[in-house]
């Protein structure tokens, strides 16, 4: 997209006789990789749906309750357990990284929650007050990969798993 950006400059000043700024053929560019990002988005989606890969929700039977969970409900269950743990453990500071933008902004935030995230995010935010230290981070889904490797690994063990001093043998 840059060397498009480029090109379109020296075209402006070739034919048309302006010379155009540096900064602004950067913003072109940026522009232009907007444009084919959200152009390959739209085709990526229009694609997905006119797939029938769409699912919809079905009534569960009757005499059932369906719960509905998705991953950062899941994320966000498994670190209140986590910090109930280090509280247990007299950890005495701890840093927690999550890697849903959603879920990280709803902790650090000051906006009120009434979802059910935001009974669970109240809930952190009293335990969090039970350390001497704490930070709520976000990172990268890709600077993440080993909590889900152990995620994935623990599934397939047997019984209560717990490292305290080193990493799992794995």
């Amino acid at each position: 997209m840059l060397l498009w950006s480029i090109w379109n400059g020296r075209n402006s000043l070739v034919w048309n006789r302006k010379q155009m700024v540096e900064d602004v053929v950067v913003r072109n560019a940026d522009s232009y990789l907007q444009s084919w990002k959200n152009a390959q988005l739209r085709v990526r989606m229009q694609k997905f749906f006119e797939s029938g890969s769409v699912m919809k929700w079905r009534k569960p039977s009757n005499g059932f309750l369906k719960c509905l969970l998705d991953a950062m409900l899941a994320e966000a269950l498994s670190c209140r357990e986590a910090l109930s743990w280090l509280k247990g453990m007299g950890i005495p500071s701890m840093v927690v990284e999550f890697d849903s933008l959603l879920l990280i902004n709803a902790i650090i935030g000051h906006r009120s929650n009434f979802t059910y995230l935001g009974d669970i995010v109240d809930d952190y935010k009293i335990l969090a007050k039970s350390f001497e230290n704490y930070v709520f981070t976000h990172v990268r889904r890709s600077a993440n990969q080993a909590a889900h490797m152990l995620t994935r690994a623990v599934g397939s063990m047997p019984g209560h798993q717990q490292w305290v001093s080193s990493p799992p043998p794995f």
